[in-house]
């Protein structure tokens, strides 16, 4: 445990000592955040580029619109799944079943209960040995993932662990085109609120939520929860 540093956990933690969070100055959600190369072009732009070396075919609007998007031009909104994975694999948008599959390749446990809300959403809990605490996710009429939120109850080391994980993961979600991240007035002298990454038009979050705690063996801050979440879904009133 011999990483456990003061300060809040950023991003930038794997390469330097921590510093709490004026090591990175997060941006607020109405700016973009530093690091991240926008292209110059627009989508018409690329798609006159990419239609260039093939004049003798006729292209309707529609097909266009769909070059377009297949070029990128819909960006990390446009996705069928978030660009904020947990642990690499998990992604909002990607099915619940694979999900379940996901955890039942680590420990073989299958979810704890399945429910059908009134609006039709699907809600599948479980108890995680690591960390420790309530994972639940949120799933469409599709069976789509729509929201994952992880409540970590950890005191024991486990949590320490995790955030170290999470400053990994951290550090690619910085690397998603236009993403944008409100620090929700969280510092090392106030540890308490919701850290926000966003993607550029507020479609996918990644929300760290701190409650004041620090972790287990270091004086740092550790986060109590974690949840991603797709804004197109309808279901922000869920609790």
């Amino acid at each position: 445990m011999g990483n456990g540093g003061g300060g809040i956990r950023t991003p930038d933690r794997v390469l330097k000592p921590y510093n709490g969070l004026a090591n990175r100055r997060l941006q607020p959600l109405g700016h973009p955040s530093r690091g991240v190369n926008y292209p110059h072009s627009s989508c018409k732009e690329q798609a006159r580029v990419t239609l260039s070396p093939m004049p003798h075919q006729r292209f309707t609007l529609v097909s266009l619109c769909a070059l377009a998007l297949t070029s990128g031009c819909a960006g990390p909104d446009g996705a069928a799944r978030s660009p904020f994975p947990l642990w690499g694999q998990l992604r909002v948008g990607m099915p619940i079943d694979a999900l379940e599959q996901f955890f039942l390749r680590q420990d073989n446990i299958p979810w704890g209960s399945c429910d059908t809300l009134s609006s039709g959403i699907r809600r599948c809990s479980r108890y995680l040995g690591f960390p420790q605490g309530d994972f639940e996710a949120l799933a469409d009429s599709t069976g789509r993932v729509v929201r994952m939120r992880l409540d970590i109850s950890d005191r024991n080391g486990g949590d320490l662990i995790f955030d170290e994980q999470l400053s990994v993961m951290e550090k690619h979600w910085f690397k998603v085109k236009g993403m944008r991240v409100d620090d929700g007035g969280v510092s090392d002298a106030h540890p308490v609120g919701t850290v926000v990454f966003s993607t550029a038009r507020g479609r996918w979050t990644a929300a760290v939520t701190f409650d004041g705690h620090t972790c287990y063996g270091a004086p740092r801050a550790c986060p109590a929860r974690v949840e991603f979440t797709d804004h197109r879904a309808g279901i922000d009133s869920v609790p």
